[in-house]
């Protein structure tokens, strides 16, 4: 009787095997859409199937003693019988759905898929029938069983060995093209910041190359940018009518990260300029329409720089915490969601506790 079950799953086995070997070799394997997901769905759940019956084959073997020539113990036996076959059939499913792959894989990979999906499967049912079906294993011709078995199972380990191999080499591959495409990127966008630069009328836009002069730029794009600035006749003023319009932000980022050369003049444009990003801030709020326009780190660019250049000018005689409690207070601007909360407003109430 568990003969015949055995026989019985390794007849529905081998069906399944058959189907699947006329849709790797017989039919044109698809290269995209459905067709391809299809196929890939068929080869997982086509080796799985096969995976299930051989397993419960295996244990009728085992439970007959016909696996008593593996290994020197059945705990052995339990490692190796089992092991083995996930890891066969396991490498003839990758070797499978490799084979309809249209991306570029490995060549030996690609070499192996040809080969393996149907192989390794076939070595099983040899080996796996004539143990079923041989009766005592001392009577039977050792390779009639073992070569198969054992051949299905080195399959097995150099088909994950090599697939193993071959992902590893892809992936490094892909890793470095992508170091190089991100190197390329940094090149590309640097060259188009010195050619903003150098293009930019600093009578009518300086405005618009202020961002360059932050300190997170390369030295020579922030170098260019103060240069080209400092080309302005009046380039002073200039920066203070920005801190007394609705430019106050940018202006900030240039004096956060860069010296004037008369600091006196700007005393009390940057307490206009923080008021403009308090009067920004409670604008920008009122106008957002969805949920994803405000987030918890919304401000912090602005807030950051403003109180990095405030700081260069607070003094005892330039107190400027009035202007920054209302920043902080701009932050509670009433919104028709729920706003988050802001990375920023802990940062505004840190500088207000330390400058009370």
């Amino acid at each position: 009787m568990p003969t015949l079950i055995g026989n019985i799953f390794l007849g529905i086995a081998a069906l399944i095997f058959v189907a699947l070997f006329n849709m790797m070799y017989l039919q044109k394997i698809p290269k995209t859409g459905d067709s391809l997901m299809g196929y890939g769905w068929g080869i997982i759940l086509g080796y799985l199937a096969i995976l299930a019956g051989m397993i419960l084959v295996a244990g009728i073997i085992g439970w007959k003693g016909g696996f008593s020539w593996v290994g020197t113990s059945t705990a052995a036996r339990w490692l190796i019988v089992p092991g083995g076959l996930i890891l066969a059939v396991l490498a003839a499913g990758l070797c499978a759905f490799v084979k309809g792959e249209p991306m570029p894989v490995p060549g030996l990979l690609k070499w192996l898929s040809g080969l393996l999906p149907a192989l390794i499967p076939l070595f099983l049912f040899i080996g796996f029938a004539v143990l079923l079906n041989g009766g005592e294993v001392s009577t039977l011709p050792a390779a009639a069983y073992k070569w198969p078995l054992v051949s299905a199972g080195c399959l097995g380990v150099l088909g994950l060995c090599i697939a193993a191999w071959g992902f590893i080499a892809e992936s490094n591959q892909n890793a470095v093209r992508r170091a190089e495409g991100a190197k390329s990127d940094q090149a590309r966008y640097h060259q188009n910041h010195l050619d903003n630069i150098d293009s930019c009328d600093v009578t009518k836009n300086m405005v618009f190359i202020l961002v360059f002069t932050d300190a997170n730029h390369h030295p020579e794009v922030r170098e260019r940018a103060i240069a080209k600035i400092k080309t302005h006749p009046d380039w002073q003023h200039e920066l203070i009518r920005l801190l007394e319009c609705d430019w106050a932000p940018e202006a900030f980022t240039f004096l956060a990260s860069n010296e004037v050369d008369d600091k006196n003049l700007f005393i009390e444009p940057v307490r206009k300029g923080v008021l403009n990003q308090a009067k920004l801030i409670r604008q920008n709020i009122r106008e957002s329409s969805q949920r994803h326009h405000l987030y918890a780190g919304k401000f912090s660019w602005e807030v950051e720089r403003m109180l990095r250049a405030v700081d260069k000018f607070q003094s005892a005689e330039a107190n400027y915490l009035p202007e920054v409690r209302e920043v902080r207070a701009a932050l509670n601007e009433r919104w028709i969601f729920e706003k988050p909360t802001f990375v920023c407003a802990a940062v505004l109430d840190k500088w207000i506790k330390k400058h009370q």
